[in-house]
């Protein structure tokens, strides 16, 4: 079926490899530029159809009517690249079969499902999401729950395929959310994931993400970056920690989350399971709150960092293997293909599998 007063959508393929499981209400990322998804497809030319008009993009599930939420991640008009994530409570994606949604577009439309910040195009199990996508002001949280401040002067840039923020780790550089809302605590599940490009080491563990009660022991939870070049990741509860047996190199982007459920923490990178560890985490909320860059009222060895961070999420869910294995693929554009159809017509996709 098609969209009544359309002659052409843009079909987006989900196939089975790019997935693992079945996951429902994923939020899938639409890479909107001249080499998009996994066969390197040209969309740029939407930029020639709406210009600054991103609200005329209407996006379906795969009987081509159902409309899906759609957040506005970044609308670059004039250098021809956009970011949209897309969702809906019937979709699914599965390692079995394609999945299939499609893109409309119509510079003379509004569609209401299109914006920025929309916290529909997320399940409701995510507690705060920043894609670092504000050009001034507060890094907004599209869930609405924990908007970021600046300390210092952390820098608005760009990362690997969005918007991203840049740490100096010589200075007080970064965000903090003095007053935050809905963060698990106590020893209650959730996963804390993010995209982070190490820059130079410091001399102490670099604070990704923390919050809790430092130096007050298995009341804190932070994810941490190597304080040396014989280090990786470490998730940090205070005293009670998992350390990443792997050493992670400088100047590489890595995909990097931990969950904690039933009183275990695992530890996921690049989409691929770690390891884990039994703690015994009460995270207890201090008065600064969340920090973002660096660790607070630390001991000296945990605090600031040196690198771009591209995105940031936290759930109130340990999220499964089967998620970050598709999410590692979605952030890294290798989750879609792309074709331009029209009535009666379809073009034919050539597919070129990037490794």
């Amino acid at each position: 079926m098609w969209l009544a007063g359309y002659s052409e959508r843009i079909e987006v393929v989900i196939p089975p490899t790019q997935v693992s499981g079945t996951l429902s209400q994923f939020s899938v990322p639409l890479y909107i530029r001249n080499n998009a998804g996994l066969n390197d497809y040209d969309l740029s030319f939407l930029f020639n159809e709406l210009g600054i008009h991103y609200s005329g993009i209407v996006v379906t599930l795969s009987d081509g009517v159902t409309q899906a939420n759609v957040e506005v991640d970044y609308w670059d008009n004039a250098g021809q690249s956009g970011l949209l994530w897309v969702t809906h409570s019937s979709l699914s994606l599965s390692d079995s079969a394609n999945t299939v949604l499609y893109i409309y577009y119509d510079s003379n439309i509004i569609n209401s499902n299109v914006s920025m910040h929309n916290s529909n195009a997320w399940d409701s199990n995510y507690v705060s999401i920043w894609h670092f996508n504000d050009d001034s002001g507060n890094y907004i949280d599209t869930k609405g729950n924990n908007n970021l401040s600046f300390v210092g002067s952390p820098v608005r840039t760009y990362g690997s395929l969005s918007k991203a923020v840049r740490f100096i780790g010589t200075n007080a550089d970064y965000l903090q959310c003095s007053s935050p809302n809905n963060l698990p605590t106590g020893g209650n599940a959730r996963t804390i994931e993010a995209k982070f490009y190490p820059v130079a080491y410091t001399s102490q563990w670099q604070c990704i993400c923390g919050y809790g009660t430092p130096q007050a022991n298995s009341q804190t939870s932070a994810l941490e970056y190597a304080i040396d070049s014989t280090k990786g990741f470490i998730v940090l509860g205070w005293t009670d920690d998992y350390l990443d047996p792997i050493v992670r190199s400088l100047n590489q982007w890595y995909y990097v989350a931990f969950t904690l459920e039933s009183n275990t923490v695992k530890l996921y990178v690049n989409g691929q399971y770690v390891g884990s560890k039994s703690v015994s985490w009460n995270t207890v909320l201090n008065s600064n709150g969340l920090t973002v860059g660096e660790l607070l009222d630390d001991d000296g060895y945990h605090g600031k960092t040196d690198g771009y961070l591209e995105e940031l999420r936290i759930s109130n869910v340990a999220r499964s293997p089967e998620y970050f294995y598709t999410t590692n693929n979605a952030l890294n554009d290798q989750l879609c293909n792309y074709s331009l159809e029209r009535r009666g017509v379809i073009f034919a996709r050539q597919i070129i599998i990037r490794r």
